[in-house]
């Protein structure tokens, strides 16, 4: 959008700068045409003056009625002309005047347009500086936050490799003394029975048990009561 708005101040800063030109240019030939007037009417005016106002001494007395007719529709046809040709110049004056003030209406106009692009211009390069820093400084936090997110997930990882190593330790500590109960439980099974076979009873196999080699090895508390009991 804001580049939108640059590209239109531009093509209206190019316009205005177009017309100017036609417009110092126009001035220009007004001038030419002022002048050429002003020549104009300067020479009428001298080959008016330049005509004699008396009546040439060669001329018979009865032409001269004609001659002074002649020469006063000349004369009237001189200042006529003249009268015309001022006029002209009076009008193409005001035209030359309307054509400056409004040459000088394009020039305010532009430099207005002008200053405003310049201030437009600086303040799209002041915001842009802004969001640069700003960005900065939020990529140096974002950083420093991911630094130490970092930094936590390696310690909670440990932890958690710990923790699993620990509850591994427990559940086979665990399984190991289930399985210790199942086999003292299976060779007293195989005890009974191969008393059975020799027809030992169970009194004398007690009273006998204080003689009998077999190692009796007492049962250990299981990992995890010892670990939660720490």
């Amino acid at each position: 959008m804001d580049e939108e708005i640059v590209q239109r101040i531009a093509n209206l800063v190019n316009v205005l700068a177009s017309q100017q030109q036609n417009n110092q240019q126009l001035a220009l030939d007004i001038s030419k045409q002022i002048l050429e007037v002003k020549q104009k009417a300067g020479t009428v005016k001298c080959l008016s003056e330049d005509q004699p106002n008396t009546i040439p001494s060669s001329v018979p007395p009865e032409q001269r009625d004609e001659v002074i007719d002649s020469l006063k529709s000349q004369l009237t046809k001189a200042l006529s002309e003249q009268e015309a040709i001022r006029q002209q110049n009076q009008e193409l004056e005001k035209e030359r005047d309307a054509l400056q003030n409004l040459v000088k209406e394009y020039e305010n106009g532009l430099e207005t347009v002008t200053n405003k692009l310049r201030a437009y211009a600086n303040a799209a390069a002041e915001g842009e500086m802004r969001l640069r820093r700003e960005f900065n400084a939020l990529l140096e936090a974002e950083k420093g936050t991911s630094a130490t997110l970092f930094t936590e997930n390696i310690l909670l990882q440990m932890q958690l490799t710990q923790l699993a190593k620990t509850l591994r330790v427990a559940f086979e500590a665990k399984s190991l003394d289930g399985c210790y109960e199942e086999k003292i439980a299976q060779l007293e099974q195989e005890k009974k029975n191969f008393m059975d076979v020799l027809g030992i009873s169970a009194e004398e196999s007690e009273s006998d048990g204080n003689r009998s080699p077999i190692l009796h090895i007492p049962r250990t508390s299981g990992v995890i009561e010892e670990f939660f009991d720490e």
